[in-house]
C-alpha cells in the first residue's frame, strides 16, 4: 500500500518515487523516512538559546538577552540600548551579544548587581581635596567644598574670618571682640560681668563655680553655655566641655608620633628630629651644628641623620662620632734625606703606636716607610692633634685623652725613670746623670768639667754617675766625694 513509501508516493510512467514530509529525510532504501537532526546540519541554528530535537522538527528556548525571530526558528539578540534609552543614565550604552555595557560618565560607576550608572559619593569615601576647615557636599557626578562657619575661601583653601574686624559678631556693645581661629570671643569690659554677649548681673555661672570645667561659663537669657578652653570643644548641649583629639588632625607631629592629652597633645619626635617652636611638628636636627659630631671629618646633614666623611687615612670610629687615624707604626726622633728623594728615620722611641701618639708628642717621623709628622701650625696637625701636644683622640670614643709617653714612647726616657703627667711627662735621670734632649738618653754628668775646682787643689776624675778627687796629701777635706791620697 502507498507503493511501500513511509510518507508520500508519486507515481511516474512505469515506476514511482517516495518522498518525505518536512523534517524527515529519505533513507538509502528509497522508501523509509528518518528524522533530521537540524542541529547537526546547522550548528548555529539555536545560537543564543537552548535547542532540542523532536521528530520532524526542533524546538528552542532563548537565553536572557535574546528573543525568537519572527519565523520562530532562531534566537536573535535583543538591543537593550534601543529597548530602554534610559538604561545607562549618566553613561553611554553599548549593546553586546545577549547583554550590554554601560560606559559611565566621570563621577559615576556601575554598581555590582546593577546595569545602570550609580553616582560616586566622593565625600563619603574621602575622595576629595576640601580644606580641613571646609565641608564636602556631594553633587551629581562630582562634589563641592564649602568653608565652614568662621572660615572663608573657595573650599579648597579656607582662611580664618576675622569676625571682629568685619563686625560680623554678636558681642554686646559693652564687650570687646577677640578673634580666634574659626571663631571669636567676647569679653565684657572692665566693670561688667557676663559672657560678653550679655554683660549684666551675676548669673548661673557665678552661682555654681563648678560649671564648664575646662571652659568658661557664659550667661545666656534663661540659661548658660560653655565656651571651652583651647583643646576642648562644647558638648552637643553646650553645657560642658569635652577634649579634642588633636592627633586626628592633619599635618600634626610630622616625623613623630602624636600622643593626645587632656586639652592638648604631645609630639614624640623620631630619632634625628626635634620639636619646632610651635611644639606641633618635628623638624630635622642639624647634627653638624654640634661640635661633638663628626670630629676631624666633614659633616653632611641629612633628614633625621647625618653623614661623616673622613679625611684620607682616617676612618670613622666605632661610635660613629668622629674620624681617627688608627694605623700603627714606629715613632722616630730624627729624619735624614735619602738620595732618591725619600727620607730615612733614626732614633726609634716607640714601636707599634698610632700616628697621633707619635706626632702629638715629641716624635718627628712615623711609619714604615716613615713619613714626617705635620708641623705644629698646619691644618693637618690640628686635625691629627686637636688637643695640641700631649693629647690624642681616643680611637674608639674620639674624646681627647692624655698620651702616656712612658708606656707608648719609652725611648723618650732611656736610662731614667719616666713619670707620666697630664698632657706631658717627666724623665728623672739617676743621680749623676742628665737627660740629653737630642738623644733622650740619660747621660753621665761630667762634674769635673761642669764644676771647675770641684776638687779644690786636687785632681778631679769623672766616673759614671759620680767623680773622684785625687788630692795632695793632707789637703782634701771633702767627705762627699771619693778621694785618693798620695
Amino acid at each position: 500500500m502507498n507503493g511501500g513509501c513511509d510518507s508520500h508516493c508519486t507515481n511516474s510512467e512505469g515506476s514511482y518515487e517516495c518522498s518525505c514530509i518536512e523534517g524527515y529525510a529519505l533513507m538509502p532504501d528509497k522508501r523509509s523516512c528518518t528524522d533530521i537532526d537540524e542541529r547537526e546540519d546547522n550548528p548555529d541554528i539555536c545560537d543564543g538559546g537552548q535547542c532540542t530535537d523532536i521528530p520532524g522538527e526542533y524546538c528552542f528556548m532563548c537565553y536572557d538577552g535574546f528573543m525568537a525571530s519572527l519565523d520562530m526558528r532562531t534566537c536573535i539578540d535583543v538591543n537593550e540600548c534601543d529597548l530602554n534609552p534610559n538604561i545607562c543614565l549618566h553613561g553611554e550604552c553599548e549593546n553586546t551579544k545577549g547583554s550590554l555595557i554601560c560606559h559611565c560618565q566621570l563621577g559615576y560607576f556601575v554598581k555590582k548587581g546593577t546595569t545602570g550608572c550609580t553616582e560616586v559619593d566622593e565625600c563619603e569615601i574621602g575622595a576629595h581635596n576640601c580644606d580641613m576647615h571646609a565641608s564636602c557636599i556631594n553633587v551629581p557626578g562630582s562634589f563641592k567644598c564649602k568653608c565652614r562657619s568662621g572660615w572663608v575661601g573657595d573650599g579648597l583653601k579656607c582662611v580664618d574670618l576675622d569676625e571682629c574686624s568685619t563686625e560680623e559678631h554678636s558681642c554686646n556693645i559693652n564687650a570687646d571682640c577677640v578673634n580666634t581661629p574659626g571663631s571669636y570671643r567676647c569679653t565684657c569690659q572692665e566693670g561688667l560681668n557676663g559672657d560678653g554677649f550679655s554683660c549684666s548681673d551675676v548669673d548661673e555661672c557665678a552661682d555654681n563655680i563648678n560649671l564648664c570645667e575646662n571652659g568658661q561659663c557664659l550667661n545666656t537669657p534663661g540659661g548658660y553655655r560653655c565656651e571651652c578652653e583651647m583643646g576642648f570643644t562644647p558638648t552637643e548641649d553646650s553645657k560642658a566641655c569635652q577634649d579634642i583629639d588633636e592627633c586626628t588632625f592633619q599635618n600634626i607631629c610630622v616625623f613623630g608620633s602624636c600622643q593626645n592629652l587632656p586639652g592638648m597633645f604631645r609630639c614624640v619626635c623620631d630619632d634625628g628630629y626635634e620639636l619646632d617652636r610651635s611644639g606641633g611638628n618635628c623638624i630635622d636636627v642639624n647634627e653638624c651644628a654640634d661640635p661633638v659630631n663628626c670630629i676631624n671629618g666633614l659633616c653632611v646633614n641629612r633628614p633625621g641623620s647625618y653623614l661623616c666623611n673622613c679625611p684620607q687615612d682616617f676612618e670613622l670610629d666605632p661610635t660613629g662620632v668622629g674620624c681617627v687615624d688608627t694605623r700603627v707604626g714606629n715613632c722616630f726622633l730624627y729624619t735624614q734625606p735619602r738620595g732618591d728623594g725619600g727620607i730615612s728615620c733614626s732614633a726609634e722611641i716607640g714601636v707599634g703606636v698610632t700616628r697621633a701618639s707619635c706626632c702629638c708628642s715629641l716624635g718627628r717621623t712615623w711609619g714604615n716607610p716613615c713619613e714626617s709628622c705635620p708641623s705644629g701650625n698646619s691644618t693637618e696637625y690640628k686635625t691629627l692633634c686637636p688637643g695640641g701636644e700631649g693629647f690624642r683622640p681616643n680611637p674608639i670614643t674620639v674624646i681627647l685623652e692624655d698620651i702616656d709617653e712612658c708606656q707608648e714612647l719609652p725611648g723618650l726616657c732611656q736610662g731614667g725613670n719616666c713619670v707620666n703627667t697630664f698632657g706631658s711627662f717627666q724623665c728623672e735621670c739617676p743621680l749623676g746623670y742628665y737627660l740629653n734632649e737630642d738623644t733622650r738618653i740619660c747621660e753621665d754628668i761630667d762634674e769635673c768639667s761642669a764644676h771647675i775646682r770641684i776638687c779644690g787643689p786636687g785632681t778631679c776624675y769623672n766616673t759614671l754617675g759620680n767623680y773622684t778627687c785625687v788630692c795632695p796629701q793632707s789637703t782634701c777635706k771633702s767627705t762627699e766625694e771619693t778621694t785618693a791620697w798620695t
